[in-house]
């Protein structure tokens, strides 16, 4: 290994001490200890190597194995929950307690602490192990998928420390995100890094050639721009495995520790580079939150909202982001003058405009016309009238002078408000009105209010100016005429101006507001003046300490030194493994971990024949076929054919078969008979049903669980293809070949342009892209994406939008197209992104004793799909699915996607008649003893039981192992589910046909009762019957009386009254697991962007969540649907039983329900996170200041308000529905019971008339005995 030395030996101490009081000096006591960290570990000269990785990658075996003993505890539990650190030395322990004293133990007292991380803050060990020597140290941290801040803390401090990291990945889960996202974090410190890919045992050529899987691996490292020094694949459970390296990590740690010096040395360095940048971050957030910190100081001060709402002429107002803020002095200056311009023209605006407006009503009340000459004629004649001396024609009467004095007032009266009216009433409104929608003030108070200000022209106007005795001459009417109008534009100028003060005083506030903005804006302006110098003064103070720093760094090496061990190119690996497989494995060796094993045509058949005849046993008669073509499948499908094309059926078939046998000769027998019709045609439909014999078996789980090769378990071959790298993208059928499809036969349901454009949309709305069609270049949009730059909730989704891009042009035209395959092309559709990412459904038609027994298998995307229509499809296969089986892997957390389905499942298993799930926990052969393998389904069970599922019926299995026929755990579950199928299920359907055989059989030995009476009983037995039919029809006819409002209403009301409160729940619970210290912290580049992809993957959840829980809801409305029809089919019908003699009502089940329509209810766009990032402010404040808790607080308001809105609309959508369904469903209901009396009607009446009756009914009924009897049998066996 070759030296290279970084700084002289006799400086690097005094350089790392130097730091630390610097950094102590400047007031980080966080860098500081850790400097001194640096230099005890210099002083110690040992090479710390830090083994990290996701809990139960195998970390803590491996270091096991390396000290060549059991010195960590090690379980698929999580165990490792704080940092271990192995030296070489006496045996002994010390436990480092929080804020206490030391605390030395003994080694074997270890596992409890090591479970119980909480209490404590690291242990160290020692122990006597030779590799490590007098300078190695071992360092095992908690898993990085922990969501838990301590967690993080932990591992990142162990970074720090570390010379040489060692990922450990457990062979099905390399690809996971946790994975990707913390392998780039390690490289990105520049550290030394070793990947390890542990448990390759489980590798299987025939499903995947190593040199696939090893390309994959490096391809999905290489696109995240992580270039380690190595990938080691080994396996614990077979250490010689062909192409494990075990002993070449031994090898590299012994190099690695025989000339450790240079290496700490540029370890060293690299920390201490990295503690600086570390301190950089730091003093700027201190700065941030000084800055921060004064302005909530100023804003406590003077009270007042620097946002304040501006009215009027606010879109003419610059926004005042402080983006857009002037950043020089002159600049503030000039904004500053133009601001006290526009305030000093605010305040004399409402004085201008009164003036203005005045001047405007004077002008328009001068200008009106109100009496022209003809108005002055009839003033006159008015005036005259109104003399004391006046009459009506030389002998007039008193009475026609008073009437023609009044006629010449109101005409007068009438002609001079017409005047007003026309002339100036009009204009004054038109005036007011216009100013008032000018200023957007007029409504029809403002009419009302105008109107009753304006004056009303009355007799008392006209009469004001009379004068009695005074003689009527063209200059007395000229002078009264000019009075009364100076009297009425008095008036009218008075009241226009009383209104436009009103106007004005309205003007007012919004003046006032304006006033207010433009000195709230000069508050802002000048808050930043004073923020720069501050800014300026900090920013210089923090360059100097930053350099003060820098200053004391020693030479920065910027690349990895290629003095590392090496391992040898892959193809090298991949050629010695096949000599070594070729050498050491005998040619019939059945070793299922051995992926050279290869068993013999005996031994594969014998072998499948146990993983898939058994399945659903075989009867006694079976017999294998020779001679099957297999057509163009390969050949483990061949292999598997062969085995399974067998005559014959499972017991559950044979038991239905045998039944429906039975039922068709009994239909056969009453079909002719009076009455009888309907029951025959009842009993051919429930036997039709029994010999099409289907039963579909629904798988879900999340990627790398193992449904595929579970599947393939079932099926007895390779049937699906199986890859520890995620495929299952879509819907997969599996059934049996039929007349239209051949064995082997696939139709792919390609998305059409809708859906892809919906799954487009999604992804680009969870990667923070503004939506674009699909006739949009929307692949240029997300060309220039970075995989570094996404955030690991997102990454699904980026993996998504990348392979349709690849993908596009070829298929593009072939979208909503079904395009049938042979299963070479199959296997591409479901495992190649580049088509799968296309794919609806697929329908596998494939001939095995699975599928031949009427099996449909169903594998679906599970937890970990980006499409939004699988929650409904999934929920689909939930509540209409025979059976459903969850699998999970051995050693591999939850996910929370796994938990939401989870809790799914538990929420449609509280609403099912029938328990009808199984749980499935896969390569339970990593197990190390049987001991351990129940601790993790002990462990799996709890996790259940907090999802909701009680007493799940669950099994732990290895369906690799099953493949060969060699799984106890697999039997145990072909027994439990052949239980299920043959006993429940079956039993179920066998004694519902039995009941109604007997239902039967009771009604013709009532007719044999009748029938055997004399003459006279039967006259009156009809006599009856007409009365009885009546009152049986009136009594069913109650089922439909009663509306079922109000029930519902009060059941919807109170299911989504507890979906909102378990939402608002879980949105508390996962606001602090996505915005967590793995995610947000200050290695992110951008924590802006990153913030703001938390708060999508949380809306993200929550949509689903609100979905899935109205979606349960649905189940839990159409249960008590049931309930109720079945209620009332109960009690009226009991009651039209008993009204009658010899009526036997059959159950009826009304037509099925079927899942209302819901509109969307994902959050997408409800949350502007980017205003809420002033919660975030830095990480420190975030975690440690109460950020988070105000964010959960504030968030969880917003959603659950938002939630309250929604779910009242589906209260009200769910009401309706299932009421309308409840009123159709009696209706029909009543329909089917009216049909059974009036049949049991006519054969009472029948066979009350037929001479032979009591024989034949008896005969009848006693070969109903017969075949009831033969069915009871066949339960038996």
């Amino acid at each position: 290994m070759q030296a290279i030395t970084t700084q002289r030996e006799d400086s690097f101490e005094t350089i790392l001490e130097q730091l630390a009081q610097e950094l102590n000096r400047q007031g980080n006591d966080t860098a500081a200890q850790k400097a001194h960290d640096l230099q005890l570990k210099y002083r110690s000269q040992e090479l710390v190597l830090a083994f990290c990785g996701h809990f139960s990658a195998g970390k803590s075996s491996l270091m096991n194995w390396l000290c060549g003993k059991q010195v960590l505890p090690t379980s698929p539990v999580p165990t490792t929950a704080n940092i271990a650190a192995i030296r070489c030395g006496e045996p002994r322990a010390l436990v480092h307690v929080h804020a206490g004293d030391d605390l030395e133990i003994g080694l074997d007292e270890l596992d409890e602490y090591c479970k119980n991380g909480g209490d404590y803050e690291s242990v160290q060990l020692w122990d006597r192990i030779p590799l490590l020597g007098e300078h190695g140290v071992l360092l095992d941290t908690p898993g990085v998928d922990s969501t838990d801040a301590a967690h993080e803390a932990a591992t990142y401090s162990a970074l720090h420390r570390a010379d040489v990291v060692f990922y450990v990945m457990d062979y099905n889960h390399v690809q996971s995100e946790t994975n990707l996202s913390f392998a780039r974090t390690l490289y990105e410190r520049g550290k030394p890094l070793y990947l390890i890919v542990n448990q390759i045992d489980k590798h299987e050529d025939q499903e995947l050639s190593f040199a696939e899987y090893r390309k994959g691996v490096e391809q999905a490292f290489a696109r995240r721009g992580i270039e380690p020094a190595g990938v080691l694949y080994v396996s614990r459970q077979v250490p010689d495995h062909p192409y494990g390296r075990l002993e070449r990590l031994r090898e590299i740690i012994g190099q690695l520790l025989e000339d450790h010096l240079p290496l700490m040395r540029y370890s060293l360095s690299q920390a201490a580079w990295e503690l600086a940048e570390e301190h950089s971050k730091w003093l700027n957030e201190q700065m941030s939150s000084d800055h921060e910190d004064h302005e909530n100081e100023n804003t406590k001060d003077d009270g007042s909202d620097i946002t304040a709402a501006f009215s009027m002429e606010e879109e003419n107002m610059d926004d005042l982001s402080v983006e857009e803020i002037p950043e020089d002095l002159p600049a503030l200056s000039g904004r500053i003058s133009q601001l006290q311009q526009r305030q000093d023209d605010l305040v004399s605006n409402i004085k201008k405009l009164r003036e203005t407006w005045s001047w405007e009503i004077g002008r328009l009340v001068e200008q009106a016309n109100l009496t022209p000459a003809a108005l002055r004629d009839l003033a006159q004649l008015y005036l005259e009238g109104e003399r004391p001396g006046f009459k009506k024609g030389l002998f007039a009467s008193r009475e026609k002078t008073m009437q023609e004095r009044e006629q010449r007032r109101q005409t007068f009266l009438q002609a001079y408000q017409e005047q007003v009216a026309a002339n100036l009433d009009v204009h004054v409104r038109g005036l007011l009105r216009g100013w008032s929608r000018e200023y957007e003030l007029w409504n029809e108070e403002q009419e009302t209010a105008l109107t009753a200000s304006l004056p009303e022209i009355t007799v008392a106007d006209i009469e004001a100016g009379t004068g009695k005795d005074m003689a009527i001459s063209g200059e007395y009417v000229l002078n009264y005429t000019r009075a009364l109008r100076e009297q009425t534009a008095a008036r009218y100028r008075r009241a226009a101006l009383e209104a436009a003060d009103r106007l004005l005083e309205q003007l007012q506030p919004d003046v006032e507001r304006q006033i207010a903005a433009v000195q709230s804006e000069q508050q802002q302006l000048q808050s930043r003046y004073d923020d720069l110098l501050r800014q300026q003064e900090a920013e210089q103070q923090l360059q100097q300490q930053d350099q003060a720093v820098r200053s004391l760094l020693p030479k920065r090496e910027t690349e990895v030194p290629d003095w590392l061990p090496r391992i040898e190119a892959g193809s090298q690996i991949v050629q010695n493994a096949a000599a070594n497989a070729h050498s050491s494995l005998q040619p019939n060796d059945p070793n299922p971990l051995n992926p050279g094993s290869v068993p013999t045509a005996e031994t594969s058949v014998s072998n499948l024949q146990s993983a898939a005849g058994s399945f659903l046993e075989s009867t006694e008669n079976d017999t294998y076929l020779a001679g099957v073509s297999t057509g163009g499948l390969d050949k483990d499908t061949a292999l598997s054919s062969a085995v399974s094309v067998q005559t014959g059926s499972s017991a559950r078939q044979q038991r239905l078969l045998d039944t429906a046998e039975r039922l068709r000769r009994t239909a056969g027998k009453i079909s002719e008979l009076p009455g009888m019709s309907s029951q025959a045609e009842e009993l051919r439909r429930r036997a039709g049903i029994m010999e099409d014999g289907k039963f579909t078996l629904a798988l879900f789980g999340a990627f790398s669980a193992g449904k595929s090769s579970f599947a393939n378990a079932l099926l007895g071959g390779s049937v699906l293809p199986v890859s520890p790298h995620p495929m299952t993208a879509a819907i997969t059928q599996i059934m049996g070949a039929d007349s239209n499809h051949a064995h082997g036969t696939a139709v792919v349901f390609l998305k059409d342009a809708e859906e892809m454009q919906e799954d487009i949309s999604g992804a680009l709305r969870l990667l923070g892209l503004p939506d674009r069609s699909l006739e949009q270049d929307w692949r240029k949009a997300v060309a220039g994406l970075s995989p570094a730059r996404i955030h690991p909730s997102a990454r699904a989704h980026y993996n998504f939008i990348m392979a349709a891009a690849a993908g596009w042009e070829q298929m593009a035209d072939k979208l909503g197209q079904q395009v049938e395959v042979d299963m070479d092309a199959f296997r591409g559709y479901v495992s190649e992104e580049q088509q799968s990412c296309f794919v609806r459904r697929i329908d596998l038609y494939y001939d095995c004793e699975l599928t031949r027994q009427g099996m449909v298998l169903v594998d679906t995307p599970g937890a970990d799909s980006v499409n939004a229509r699988h929650t409904g499809v999934t929920f689909e296969y939930m509540k209409s699915a025979d059976a459903l089986v969850f699998v999970t892997y051995y050693n591999h957390a939850f996910t929370a996607g796994d938990r939401q389905l989870l809790e799914q499942l538990g929420r449609v298993k509280g609403s099912l008649a029938l328990d009808n799930m199984f749980f499935i926990v896969n390569a339970s052969d990593l197990a190390s003893s049987e001991e351990e393998k129940n601790d993790v389904v002990g462990r799996i069970v709890r996790e259940l039981n907090s999802a909701g599922i009680r007493e799940p019926n669950i099994h732990a299995l290895s369906s690799r192992r099953a493949l060969h026929g060699q799984d106890e755990g697999f039997r145990q579950f072909q027994q439990s589910f052949n239980t299920f199928a043959d006993e429940t299920l079956a039993g179920l359907a066998v004694h519902a046909a039995l009941e109604e055989v007997g239902r039967i059989r009771d009604m013709i030995l009532s007719w044999e009762e009748a029938a055997r009476q004399g003459e006279a009983y039967r006259q009156q037995r009809r006599q009856q019957l007409m009365t009885e039919q009546q009152s049986a029809r009136e009594a069913v006819s109650r089922i439909a009386r009663t509306e079922p409002d109000r029930r519902v209403q009060e059941e919807s009301g109170e299911l989504l009254f507890h979906v909102r409160q378990r939402v608002r729940l879980k949105t508390l619970e996962w606001i602090p697991e996505i915005f967590n210290p793995a995610q947000l912290n200050q290695e992110s580049a951008d924590l802006k962007a990153d913030f703001a992809a938390c708060g999508r993957e949380l809306q993200r959840r929550v949509g689903i969540e609100l979905e899935q829980e109205v979606l349960a809801t649905t189940l839990r409305m159409e249960k008590a649907a049931r309930q109720l029809i079945s209620e009332r089919m109960r009690t009226y019908g009991r009651e039209a039983e008993n009204s009658t003699t010899g009526l036997r009502l059959s159950a009826y089940d009304p037509s099925a329900w079927e899942t209302p329509q819901l509109p969307s209810l994902a959050l997408s766009q409800a949350i502007d996170w980017k205003s809420l990032w002033s919660m975030f402010r830095n990480p420190r404040y975030f975690f440690e200041q109460g950020g988070r808790e105000n964010l959960r607080t504030e968030v969880t308001a917003r959603i659950d308000n938002m939630i309250g809105h929604l779910l009242e609309e589906q209260r009200e959508r769910l009401a309706a529905y299932y009421i309308d369904g409840l009123n159709i469903r009696f209706r029909e209901t009543v329909e089917e019971m009216h049909r059974q009396i009036a049949e049991w009607a006519e054969a009472t009446e029948a066979s009350l008339s037929m001479s032979d009756g009591p024989d034949r009914w008896h005969h009848l009924a006693a070969e109903l005995d017969i075949l009831a009897a033969e069915s009871e049998v066949s339960q038996l066996h």
